[in-house]
């Protein structure tokens, strides 16, 4: 009985030694912290050449061993990332992977009525350990444009970066910085002027406009001041944007009435974004 009850004991500490031998080390998980740390500061570029002193560690974009795909979970969570070792890599050894700030969803699918374009709203690093084939991570995201359908469940998306030194990417990077997130309909409304798909000032009172995930929360006039100061944060001209120079002529609503601004009426023509925006 006693030989029994050793050699089960024996059997559990080599399973659990296994399982902690399969967890990243403290010296990866180190790294994570420290280029988490870069984006909330606003500083992803510091945090890339953290990255570069590492031959398994990168951005999703730029990393070779492994590739990352995303699929669309629920307005509430977001989307789901799949990150996988590429076929003939060795299965030893950590992988760290990172989302940075910038990064975009765009619908897989070509051709009829597209889902939004989403862009990720708090960068993310994704830990693989050793003998570990796969990780996922679910990050949150935010409309690029507020005239889309929303995607459903499982719908597919391709990753992007935004272009670099854009309004859209600057704003993203903002968006991204800080130990907190920032307030939802400031966040949206500052990344739909950034794209240049904002709705005009007069509509944003006149009409109901709704943030993309779940609990939904209106975006209104109230929040113009907290995109101004994101924008800002950016190192962006206002005056460089079609909405604040509808907002200082006073331009009436030229939007048609349908829809209720949700992100469920046809794509309209978007406003045109300033030199180098990407939408």
């Amino acid at each position: 009985m006693l030989k029994t009850l050793s050699l089960v004991a024996l059997l559990t500490a080599a399973s659990l030694g296994t399982a902690a031998a399969c967890q990243p080390t403290e010296p990866t998980k180190q790294l994570r912290r420290e280029i988490l740390a870069k984006y909330q500061a606003g500083q992803r570029d510091a945090g890339h050449r953290l990255l570069s002193r590492f031959d398994y560690a990168s951005t999703w974009a730029a990393h070779d061993q492994v590739t990352v795909t995303a699929v669309f979970d629920s307005r509430a969570k977001g989307m789901t990332l799949y990150a996988e070792r590429k076929p003939g890599v060795s299965s030893t050894g950590d992988m760290l992977i990172a989302i940075p700030p910038g990064t975009r969803f765009l619908p897989a699918q070509r051709g009829g009525d597209l889902p939004q374009e989403l862009i990720l709203a708090r960068g993310e690093v994704i830990l693989m350990g050793s003998y570990h084939s796969s990780e996922t991570a679910v990050v949150p995201v935010l409309c690029s444009t507020y005239r889309r359908q929303g995607p459903q469940p499982g719908v597919k998306y391709t990753l992007s970066m935004a272009q670099p030194d854009s309004a859209l990417d600057r704003v993203a990077q903002a968006v991204c910085s800080g130990s907190r997130a920032p307030q939802v309909s400031e966040a949206a409304l500052a990344v739909w002027i950034a794209s240049g798909s904002a709705p005009t000032p007069q509509s944003l009172g006149a009409r109901r406009y709704l943030t993309f995930h779940e609990p939904r929360q209106a975006i209104t006039p109230a929040h113009v001041e907290g995109a101004k100061a994101i924008l800002k944060r950016a190192g962006l001209e206002l005056s460089a944007f079609a909405f604040f120079k509808h907002l200082e002529q006073g331009t009436q609503a030229t939007e048609p009435s349908e829809g209720e601004g949700q992100g469920e009426a046809e794509e309209p023509s978007q406003e045109p974004a300033p030199t180098g925006a990407s939408s």
